[in-house]
């Protein structure tokens, strides 16, 4: 049987990372995008929530109409010089599904479309510092699922010399297994709006 004294006792004994993620408040929806009418009710969500908290962790999948999230986060997030990140073989794809979309909504001028491979290689830090973006958008993020490979921690480099730069991820899978597979792209994202344990600690027991 369960008592009311329990919820002391658990608030009590509860981390503070948890007691963080326990207070969260959804973020607001912004009044107004400025984006014109043709969007669906989930991007127009999703890029309210964007806007809202300054960056974001957006899991959904085929059909949710990610795309113009991807290229509209800049916009709404007022960014100067954008990056999107997409796996190699949408590089050409998405330049010409952006090419097109320009023509109906106000996508920024200082987007660059790149490829992931791209951050594995020294051209790649190259271009990170020519660029210098104040925003990175990360489409089918669980391409920075792995810590331990090139690109993923370019990017961790990145923000930790760069810590006003903001970050939008994107997956329909942007788990497979565990917390651990994006609560690095969480962090990037959310900071202390992350609803995923910042703590190595706690994010090792959550997992657990």
């Amino acid at each position: 049987m369960f008592f009311p004294t329990h919820t002391n006792i658990l608030a009590r004994s509860m981390s503070k990372e948890a007691a963080r993620i326990v207070a969260l408040e959804r973020a607001p929806d912004a009044d107004d995008l400025g984006l014109g009418a043709g969007l669906r009710p989930v991007q127009v969500q999703a890029l309210s929530r964007i806007k809202a908290a300054g960056g974001g962790i957006v899991a959904a999948g085929v059909g949710h109409g990610k795309f113009l999230i991807s290229i509209l986060s800049p916009t709404v997030l007022e960014s100067k010089r954008a990056l999107l990140l997409v796996p190699p073989p949408l590089l050409q794809q998405t330049r010409d599904e952006l090419a097109k979309w320009r023509q109906i909504y106000p996508v920024i001028d200082g987007l660059t479309v790149a490829a992931y491979s791209t951050l594995s290689t020294m051209q790649g830090r190259r271009m990170l510092l020519d660029l210098a973006p104040d925003l990175i958008v990360a489409d089918e993020a669980h391409a920075l699922r792995n810590l331990t490979s090139a690109r993923t921690k370019r990017l961790i480099e990145y923000f930790q010399k760069n810590e006003a730069a903001r970050f939008v991820a994107l997956s329909g899978t942007m788990t497979a297994r565990s917390l651990k597979d994006f609560s690095h792209l969480s962090e990037i994202a959310l900071r202390h709006l992350s609803p995923v344990p910042r703590s190595f600690r706690s994010l090792r027991s959550w997992s657990r």
